[in-house]
């Protein structure tokens, strides 16, 4: 497995799932921010490609005997992205964090996270365990950001949530708004000629106390190839410009070393994932067969489509983002350290689906 760090020159564009066509007034067209394992996997495997030689027009033999044609990648498998703070890697705040905020909302002063509660009979007739906070707090709200890799084990495997301390998205990156015109030869703007854009642009970082730059960049692993890339790659939207460079594996939030075998367990998505079955009491691909769905809590689906070099743009699918939560149930119960870090659902092989593990 090899891992290479990514850190742009510039601000990025990843589109999110909005139509952006010639000749249609765009407006806001958004970028999302981490990007999809599509993009990154896209930029890395052109990068590999030039490092063996090629330049444009369709990939040689060789080059996709070792890389994949399309979407077949062959022997490759992806994983992340993952975002890195000062090197570190910080994952997306969990769905069930819910909290309160200090009267001068600088920090949250309440955290709490939600567990499947008691059944409730749904629009479908089916008693469904929704998930519900515990205690009687009341004015809670979702908590949005990022959390260190040893924030993250607390959440997952401890009640004492005092502590944690949430990254807010502003102090990972930042939007930018684009306005452009198409003009004719005349400089008139014709009907559908303006648009509007939104670029990420990740923070360059600020001193810590430790007197080190908390620098922001992107990180993805690879395995299946003895190639080595290192140097300018093109990434995402408008071809921008980024440097990427190998670095020391990371390590994922392990489970407590009391975790023993779970019968009720958490799996948290730190990549999207496309899992077209969400059903209560269905398995999940990837996940051991007596293990069933309990309960969800995700945002709205992220659409995510692609981009393949022979046949064009590729189909939108529903895909839960990461910080999703499934709460999972097993009769005979299983071994938390054998299924974290795994993959689960479809395209596992491009980085979709990888997930921790924790427990109610």
């Amino acid at each position: 497995m090899k891992y290479y760090k990514i850190e742009p020159v510039d601000s990025l564009f990843f589109r999110d799932g909005s139509p952006y066509n010639m000749d249609e007034t765009q407006t806001d067209v958004r970028s999302i921010f981490p990007p999809t394992p599509y993009t990154l996997t896209g930029a890395l495997r052109a990068a590999i490609a030039r490092d063996m030689g090629w330049v444009s027009g369709d990939w040689t033999e060789n080059i996709k005997d070792k890389l994949g044609d399309g979407k077949n990648i062959g022997r490759l498998n992806f994983f992340g992205p993952y975002i890195l703070k000062d090197d570190e890697p910080i994952f997306q705040v969990p769905r069930t964090l819910m909290g309160k905020k200090s009267d001068d909302g600088s920090h949250w002063e309440l955290i709490r996270k939600m567990i499947p509660g008691e059944p409730i009979t749904g629009d479908m007739g089916e008693k469904i365990r929704y998930p519900s906070l515990t205690g009687n707090e009341v004015d809670m709200n979702n908590i949005t950001g990022f959390v260190s890799g040893k924030g993250l084990h607390k959440i997952l495997w401890s009640d004492d949530l005092d502590d944690i301390e949430i990254i807010p998205d502003d102090d990972i990156y930042q939007f930018e708004f684009n306005v452009g015109i198409k003009r004719d030869d005349d400089l008139r703007v014709d009907d559908g000629g303006l648009f509007s854009r939104r670029f990420v642009r990740l923070n360059e970082g600020n001193w810590n106390e430790n007197g080190k730059m908390d620098a922001i960049s992107i990180l993805a692993g690879i395995d299946g190839t003895d190639s080595r890339i290192s140097g300018p790659i093109m990434l995402g939207g408008e071809s921008k410009a980024a440097f990427v460079d190998g670095v020391d594996p990371i390590r994922l939030p392990l489970p407590g070393d009391d975790a023993g075998i779970q019968k009720e367990f958490v799996v948290l998505l730190i990549t999207p994932a496309r899992i077209p079955d969400l059903s209560p009491g269905c398995n999940i691909e990837g996940l051991p067969d007596d293990s069933k769905l309990v309960s969800v809590c995700a945002d709205r689906p992220q659409m995510i489509g692609g981009w393949d070099h022979n046949r064009g743009p590729q189909p939108l699918r529903a895909h839960l983002k990461p910080g999703s939560v499934l709460f999972m149930r097993s009769e005979e119960g299983i071994n938390p350290y054998q299924l974290n870090g795994i993959k689960i659902g479809k395209d596992t092989e491009f980085g979709f689906g990888q997930i921790i593990t924790g427990k109610w």
